[in-house]
């Protein structure tokens, strides 16, 4: 969670503002909380008419609808303040972004409310059909990722098993075995488990037999019709009919369950490029890849995302539906609304002929390539159909064109180029622009921008590009010298320090001594630089004493740095031992 967050979470119930009612608007279905226990419900409905509203709500001034507010959280609240004819109610008011939205409603309801796991499952769904990622959802919650597993099986349940959870007639153990069966079976069976009490191992024993039937196992059961662990051979050795029977080998029928299953994975996995169990998938957090209707991306798009990482199948795993595979799902949902969008819009105002030609799909290896700008008018042309490749490829796709690129480079012995590289190097590392400057430099050397950069630099004659090398050269050793007694591990510093060196630069012609420089040392110290550097002698001789200048070092340092400053004496081109460079 967020610092802003985090804050807005815990605001103070001074802060309350009574707002109008009819100030206040609900945005359909955000409200996490989709069931509560009639008990519950009913208490805090007396509680409100009674008492009115006591905790205050959250909401948001209306990002479009000036003069209203949206709620974050309170839902509830507000809903039963409106059925119990209330004119106002206590709210904070805070400016949280569309991003925070949802996340903060979530929060605010496990937090303080604790919110039901149904509600919980729903929320969760919610924020990764807003494009969170699994481990987002874990980090913003505090959950485990066996709770998150746990929360995301809670959304195949129908609406009866949800209901009977939040009024304690069953446990969230059965709900979650409930949530592997088909609805109508578990609407059935929510009722056997309520009306015989069964526990959870109790309905688990039940289901197990039921799971056992052949006619319900995913993998092919010819090789069944013999067998001995087969019920209605038990009946009668010669009836080759499984449809009825029942197998009595529950390791048996497991692993044969288990190898169909990575198998039908395997294949998958060949055409596409995510693969999940459907009990591993919240449901409404993914969609239908079309090319048309309403819901359509268009055939262009539609070839795009054939190779995007986010394009998959799921793996029906209810009881009785026999691994049966939904193709072509996107994972994104925020992407795929987009795509749609942008489709609808575009032969909503631009359609083109029927036998036109279409534009080949391109790939991208940059996840940004999600989006893709809409048809703004009647002449706007369709961009580029875009998708966002498997990493892996991306990956290897990087390391080929770098490969091929170092390649070129050697056996072309491309000094201009090297010498392009290595400059951009230099100044990004000495965060130096170029003088004179150049016309549409970027703002930063990182990622796309140095290449930019690169570019502009090739434009470069070169003799201009060799100025500019010395220059930025220059620079950075300018730059860094200062830093290098303090920051010794300094590449520029360093280097300024060995060039100085090794060409013997004259330190004398930028260095005078004087009184800041002095202060900065001890009284002994001090008094050792005035004697080397002739100072000394030139106050003894002045003093006409032999023992002048020994007295003066003998008393305090500030009468010692003013008679130097009084003196006049001229250090220019004296360098003391400790500035030189061995």
């Amino acid at each position: 969670m967020n610092a802003a967050v985090q804050e807005i979470t815990h605001h103070d119930q001074d802060n309350a503002t009574m707002l109008n009612l009819d100030s206040i608007v609900l945005r359909e279905g955000h409200n996490p909380r989709k069931t509560r226990s009639k008990a519950e419900y009913n208490d805090l409905s007396r509680s409100i008419r009674a008492k009115g509203v006591l905790q205050s709500i959250l909401v948001r001034p209306h990002p479009t609808d000036s003069g209203k507010y949206e709620v974050v959280a309170g839902e509830t609240r507000f809903k039963i303040a409106v059925e119990a004819g209330l004119k106002a109610i206590p709210s904070v008011i805070r400016p949280i972004s569309d991003a925070e939205f949802v996340e903060l409603a979530m929060i605010e309801n496990t937090a303080r409310f604790s919110m039901s796991p149904m509600d919980e499952g729903d929320a969760a769904q919610k924020m990764l059909a807003e494009g969170y990622s699994k481990d987002e959802v874990c980090l913003t919650m505090g959950w485990s990722v066996q709770k998150f597993s746990g929360r995301i099986q809670l959304t195949h349940c129908a609406d009866c098993v949800r209901q009977a959870l939040a009024d304690k007639t069953i446990t969230i153990g059965h709900a979650q075995i409930l949530s592997g069966l088909r609805q109508p079976a578990q609407e059935s069976a929510v009722k056997v488990i309520i009306g015989k009490k069964l526990t959870v191992d109790g309905f688990r024993e039940v289901l197990e037999n039921l799971s056992l039937k052949l006619a319900s196992a995913p993998f092919d059961t010819s090789d069944c019709a013999g067998c001995a662990h087969n019920s209605s051979t038990q009946s009668s050795l010669f009836d080759t009919q499984t449809a009825n029977g029942r197998c009595l080998n529950k390791p048996c029928f497991t692993k044969k369950s288990e190898a169909h299953m990575a198998t039908v994975k395997a294949d998958l996995a060949e055409s596409h490029n995510t693969v999940e169990l459907s009990h591993e998938v919240a449901e409404g957090s993914t969609a239908r890849l079309i090319s048309g209707g309403p819901h359509g991306v268009g055939q262009d798009q539609l070839n795009a995302c054939a190779a995007c990482e986010y394009n998959g199948a799921i793996i029906d795993t209810a009881l009785g539906n026999r691994a049966n595979v939904t193709a072509n799902v996107c994972f994104n949902l925020p992407c795929h609304n987009e795509k749609v969008s942008t489709y609808q819009k575009l032969i909503a105002t631009d359609a083109p002929p029927a036998n036109a030609p279409t534009e080949q799909p391109a790939l991208t290896d940059s996840p940004a390539a999600n989006k893709t700008g809409d048809a703004t008018s009647s002449k706007a042309k369709a961009e580029p159909k875009t998708a966002t490749i498997p990493s892996a490829i991306a990956d290897r796709h990087h390391a080929i064109h770098r490969e091929a690129a170092a390649t070129l480079l050697s056996g072309t012995n491309d000094l201009r180029t090297a010498q392009i590289m290595t400059l951009l190097a230099l100044m990004s590392e000495g965060s130096i622009k170029p003088e004179p400057a150049i016309e549409d430099w970027p703002h930063g050397l990182t990622g796309e921008h140095r290449t930019k950069a690169a570019m502009l630099l090739d434009n470069l004659s070169p003799e201009e590009l060799n100025n500019l090398q010395v220059h930025v050269a220059t620079k950075a050793l300018h730059t860094s010298f200062t830093m290098s007694l303090t920051t010794p591990t300094d590449t520029f510093g360093s280097l300024a320090r060995w060039y100085a060196s090794t060409r013997q630069a004259p330190l004398n012609e930028h260095f005078v001594m004087d009184i800041e420089y002095l202060g900065k040392f001890t009284k002994p110290v001090i008094g050792q630089l005035l004697q080397a550097s002739g100072f000394a002698a030139d106050y003894d001789a002045k003093a006409d004493k032999d023992a002048a200048f020994k007295a003066l070092v003998a008393g305090k340092k500030d009468d010692l740095l003013k008679a130097v400053t009084a003196s006049g004496f001229d250090f220019e081109g004296f360098v003391p031992d400790v500035l030189k460079i061995s």
